[in-house]
């Protein structure tokens, strides 16, 4: 019998991958993962806003029963239509027709400066040749880089530079530096191209929430989570669309690397001029299945017409004051609001059943909480 950790025997119950500390470990850990948590009452919640008579039903028995669709500062609904790269997404590296074979690279080039340009190829520095190209034409500079391909192909690379005003080509011993610049490449979309490189793509998750998606991805990328960003975090139990931001990574190349993520999709790519930043999104579109609703059809049709009609305000629920019941992340609030800081760092800082005794963090606070001593308590803290 197999698992994803590894080899299981029925006998001793253990799995052979990994050292006895990990296994010991991993069971440790999910012995102490378990917290007491509030409910409603306990945070004032107890009545319903409107006079109809309640009725109750099952919400989010199953993630797809919740779907959320975040809503630009445009009043755009982020929906997930297209899982392709625009075609209006190109390179900037431009590209030469090199068909036409210059035979003769003097009448193009001083004799001075084409020595030059074949002399770089047996120069072990990173020597450059400029030609001033203020008078040469477009059609000009085009058959100078067909004259430098068709003799050199790739060892010799031309680049135009601006030196003290004045236009110049450049050439130089082509080298792997060359070659990654290359493949970053500068994008354009509908021939203009954003600064940074940045864009912005559509995030469709199930089962997962933001932070998790934007892990996955980024570790897609080899790259930090700090590349990306978004207006607002969704919810985990549900299938969710939202905006992702990121620059300097290739749409292709962030397609090709995540489509084998499992609950992920991304698509309907277009440059934006900055970045996203958390609360730029005008709210989000909800579609909540109830199940198992114990009220009548008539008494559902008329809360139905009164929230179409009214609306509803969603101010209150366990997800705006927390659910752990040791330490409440309300009261934390609280503290903060009224200045008293002491508290509110006490409160962050107090053990809890449901921490692992055995983690560096949990003997800090349990240093703290009895001796009062930040000094000793940060001594058992691991140094990165």
């Amino acid at each position: 019998m197999y698992s994803r950790r590894g080899k299981y025997n029925k006998k001793n119950k253990h799995f052979h991958k990994g050292s006895k500390f990990q296994n010991r470990t991993f069971h440790r850990k999910k012995e102490y993962r378990h917290q007491d948590q509030l409910t409603e009452v306990e945070v004032g919640i107890t009545e319903f806003v409107s006079n109809l008579e309640g009725f109750s039903g099952i919400i989010k028995a199953r993630y797809s029963d919740f779907h959320v669709n975040e809503i630009n500062l445009d009043g755009s609904v982020a929906k997930l239509t297209n899982i392709r790269v625009p075609k209006d997404f190109i390179s900037k590296v431009e590209k030469f027709d090199y068909k036409e074979v210059i035979i003769s690279p003097l009448d193009l080039l001083p004799q001075e400066k084409w020595d030059a340009i074949k002399n770089l190829l047996n120069s072990e520095n990173d020597d450059k040749v400029n030609l001033e190209a203020d008078n040469l034409s477009k059609e000009d500079r085009i058959k100078i880089h067909d004259c430098i391909k068709s003799h050199f192909g790739q060892k010799v690379v031309a680049s135009t530079v601006m030196v003290e005003e004045k236009k110049y080509m450049q050439f130089k011993k082509f080298n792997k530096a060359d070659l990654d610049r290359m493949k970053k490449g500068i994008f354009v979309f509908s021939g203009q191209r954003t600064k940074e490189n940045m864009y912005i793509f559509l995030v469709y998750k199930e089962a997962l929430d933001t932070m998790d998606a934007c892990l996955k991805i980024s570790d897609c990328l080899r790259m930090s989570p700090a590349n990306f960003t978004y207006a607002g975090v969704k919810d985990k139990r549900a299938k969710t669309t939202q905006w992702f931001c990121v620059r300097k990574v290739e749409p292709w190349k962030l397609l090709n690397r995540t489509k084998l993520l499992r609950n992920v999709k991304i698509g309907n790519f277009s440059f934006n001029d900055v970045p996203l930043k958390l609360g730029q999104l005008q709210g989000n579109k909800f579609r909540i299945a109830l199940r198992n609703v114990t009220g009548s059809d008539e008494l559902i049709n008329q809360a139905m017409n009164q929230i179409k009609e009214n609306g509803f305000i969603n101010f209150y629920g366990l997800q705006r004051f927390g659910n752990d019941k040791e330490v409440p992340t309300f009261q934390i609030g609280v503290n903060l609001l009224l200045g008293k800081w002491k508290e509110a760092a006490q409160l962050i800082l107090k053990p809890k059943t449901s921490d692992d005794p055995f983690e560096d963090v949990s003997k800090a606070k349990k240093i703290y909480s009895e001796t009062g001593d930040a000094g000793k308590a940060y001594g058992v803290l691991e140094k990165k």
